[in-house]
């Protein structure tokens, strides 16, 4: 195997309930990072400024 590549697996990560699934513990780790950093962005872009931002009409 290439020593540039890691397999981790399937790993699902579904930000609306925040589950993660899957098939080892590093991608469980990786899905739950992944999980809080979308999260977090999120909720940064939903702030004025951000692209999220609903704007009253």
């Amino acid at each position: 195997m290439d020593q540039s590549t890691v397999n981790l697996g399937d790993v699902s990560v579904d930000v609306s309930t925040g589950a993660v699934t899957a098939t080892s513990d590093q991608g469980k780790e990786l899905g739950l990072r992944i999980n809080k950093v979308v999260q977090a962005v999120l909720v940064a872009e939903s702030r004025p400024g951000g692209i999220l931002r609903r704007v009253p009409q």
